[in-house]
């Protein structure tokens, strides 16, 4: 494509795959993989021939068989099955052909026409049932229609076609939008999601993700020296991160870009120069902590992803640099990477860090050069090592003998220093005996769990897979399986016959595995907290029915010196922020909606704007990205008015939260617990807050 232009360089101009706008380099048309920049959302199930679908014999079962105890049918061919008004349905291998029996109005065309509807619908659900057909609709109208429909004709056999069922051997549920789905569809469907996570990094990404990162890293890497992409490949490695996921404009296209129209066409980052390639990584660690733009929630996760990248990329670049300085120059010590049998650790000398790996190259934590001392647990005699980080959040590992002469070896000393363990204390979990260290005063905070050995990841791991099994209404991945098992051993989740209780230091909640109804929340303080604790190491899960709000009641009244426990009593603060938080995106919405707000707000301890017991955020919430979008689209006062003037409109936006939390455009596993914590608690404040608002339409 030619454009003239008015500059010196005039000339031909081409489109660059990179950022898909103008260059002047010809050089950078040399991408031409769309797959390599693809944002488009892949589907799960492309468009099919139909022509070859339908011409494929349709695999059957030998013989009909209506089993209404199980609700599940085999069908055959030859099967007949009468329906509306004397129309006869007759199962072959090539379809479902409909003719009329003896009685039927030969002028009631509305007849013929759903008999005709219905004969499609079996068609299609034998299908797919088979195997034959992946797609049963192409539109949400479709799906409603074909759903119906198949429902309607598994009755007229004599299954049910309200509730789940199995035909030729193929189990149906319905999904979260109410259609008939097939297990084999909302298997290969998790999977499908799975994956895409899985692609938002390295390490866990697919063969073609990782040859699309390897294709757009050469491209960058062209004239780079060894040194530096060696460094880059390192980082890949040992960080996991995939610094070009799709659906994000990274920092380095940024640059290119700039430099690119800058210079009428160069836009070579990355040179032989060391100390250019140094200057470069840091000019992008600080584009990454000054963005130019307002940055969501989720762009927030990326950052935080990109900035470990190329900070890991510049330490493995400063670290050969300041070498080579040390030798001539005498500058202050600076460590190299390390490895043993069972460990390796990596310095970061420019924010003076060591990150430290397991034998298999897991990142086990990272922890600054002044906090490399022993904290020995007077107790137990157990040494740990500890590292605040400078926020609330802080590091924690066992510190065996292997480790300890690891950071002696790297640091050139004899011994570690040692002191007592101070301000921490180093607990036992009864059920499973693995170990965890939890700051004093912060038990409703976290903790560190330390997988001393194989027999403590062994324990780690079914504990997880209890819950993962135990609660498949509550909790949808292994990923979130682990987080409650870490709660557990924390003290922090105790698991009950029908449910999960969750205790955070701003309150405690409860969620039932089958009934939502039964879910109930109570706010309180950290002093509260604390006790609550305290009650809970001394034997207290021991008692029954935890989940019931009534023994709470009696359980907080015995514990918190015969202070009142009435529900309304307890929830009181929390409610009084429930409303701040409704009103404040819901000014000109109706009683009704909120009431259904307060409702949920009040079942699940959580509301929309992320609000706690204290007043404080907890989270940035769903609602208040949305809400941040409204104001930067120019919405003005309208901006706050998320939820409307009607229950409709407030059911709209409320569907939208919850969507955009279920489907988030980073791995929510990369927050921390306490984040995660929130978000679960927001999401069933937000399906409460649904299913309020439905029952009023």
């Amino acid at each position: 494509m030619d454009i003239s232009n008015q500059r010196s360089y005039q000339g031909s101009w081409y489109v660059n795959p990179n950022t898909r706008t103008l260059t002047s380099d010809r050089k950078n048309t040399s991408i031409k993989d769309r797959d390599a920049f693809s944002c488009m959302q892949h589907l799960l199930h492309p468009v099919e021939d139909m022509a070859r679908v339908v011409r494929t014999p349709m695999r059957l079962a030998e013989k009909t068989r209506v089993n209404r105890m199980t609700n599940s049918v085999t069908i055959a061919a030859g099967t007949r099955i009468t329906v509306n008004d004397g129309y006869v349905l007759t199962v072959t291998e090539r379809g479902v052909e409909c003719h009329h029996g003896e009685n039927y109005d030969p002028y009631d065309t509305e007849a013929y026409v759903e008999a005709q509807a219905l004969a499609g619908a079996l068609g299609t659900l034998l299908r797919n049932a088979g195997g034959t057909q992946k797609t049963t609709a192409f539109s949400e109208e479709d799906y409603q229609t074909w759903t119906e429909n198949v429902s309607s004709v598994l009755s007229y056999m004599g299954i049910d076609g309200s509730r789940d069922f199995s035909v030729n051997g193929m189990k149906y549920h319905k999904d979260s939008e109410g259609y008939w789905e097939s297990e084999e569809n909302s298997s290969a469907k998790a999977a499908w999601e799975m994956q895409r996570r899985n692609n938002r990094t390295y390490t866990f990404a697919d063969d073609r993700t990782k040859s699309q990162v390897a294709y757009i890293s050469d491209y960058y890497l062209e004239h780079a020296s060894e040194e530096m992409r060696a460094a880059w490949q390192k980082a890949l490695e040992e960080t996991g991160v995939n610094p070009f996921p799709e659906g994000y404009a990274s920092a380095l296209s940024q640059f290119a870009m700039e430099q690119d129209f800058a210079t009428g066409g160069n836009d070579v980052i990355f040179g032989a120069d060391m100390e250019r390639n140094i200057a470069t990584i840091q000019n992008i660690l600080d584009r990454i902590d000054h963005p130019r733009k307002n940055v969501s929630e989720e762009d927030q996760v990326f950052l935080k992803e990109e900035k470990l990248f190329y900070r890991a990329i510049l330490g493995y670049l400063t670290v050969s640099e300041t070498t080579d300085k040390m030798e001539t120059s005498g500058e202050k010590v600076s460590y190299t990477s390390y490895a043993s049998a069972n460990y390796r650790i990596e310095p970061d000398n420019e924010n003076e860090c060591f990150t430290i790996f397991n034998g298999q190259g897991e990142r086990l934590g990272v922890f600054f050069y002044s906090d490399i001392k022993c904290r020995q647990d007077t107790a137990t005699g157990r040494q740990l090592l500890i590292s605040e980080n400078g926020t609330m959040w802080y590091e924690a590992l066992a510190l065996d003998q292997e480790l300890k002469e690891d950071l002696q070896h790297i640091m050139g000393v004899d011994a570690l220093k040692t002191e007592p363990l101070q301000g921490y204390t180093l607990k036992t979990h009864a059920g499973t005996g693995i170990q965890y260290v939890v700051r004093d005063g912060d038990e409703g905070r976290g903790g560190r769990v330390l997988l001393q050995s194989e027999a403590d990841i062994q324990k780690y791991e079914a504990l997880a897979e209890t819950y993962f099994n135990r609660y498949p209404n509550l909790i949808e991945s292994k990923e979130e399986a682990y987080i409650w098992a870490s709660f557990e051993i924390r003290q922090m989740a105790v698991r009950t016959d029908q449910g999960i209780l969750s205790i955070h230091c701003d309150g405690m909640s409860y969620n039932d595995n089958t009934n939502a109804v039964k879910n109930w929340s109570i706010p309180f303080g950290e002093d509260t907290c604390q006790m609550i604790f305290e009650w809970l190491e001394h034997g207290g899960n021991g008692e029954a029915e935890l989940e019931k709000f009534s023994v709470w009641q009696d359980i907080l009244k015995k514990i918190n010196c015969n202070k009142d426990t009435t529900e309304s009593a307890l929830q009181t603060p929390y409610m009084k922020y429930a409303e701040i938080a409704f009103y404040s995106v819901g000014s000109r919405a109706p009683q009704e909606v909120k009431k259904a707000w307060m409702d949920a707000a009040r079942e699940t301890g959580a509301n929309g704007l992320g609000i706690g017991a204290d007043g404080m955020m907890t989270h940035i919430s769903q609602m208040m990205v949305q809400r941040l979008k409204r104001n930067l689209t120019g919405r003005g006062s309208d901006a706050d008015d998320i939820l409307g003037n009607s229950v409709s409109s407030a059911l709209q936006a409320a569907n939208e939260a919850l969507y955009d939390l279920e489907n988030p455009l980073s791995r929510n596993n990369e927050n921390s617990l306490e984040v995660q914590y929130y978000r679960r608690r927001e999401r069933a404040f937000y399906q409460a807050f649904i299913r309020n608002l439905e029952g009023l339409l």
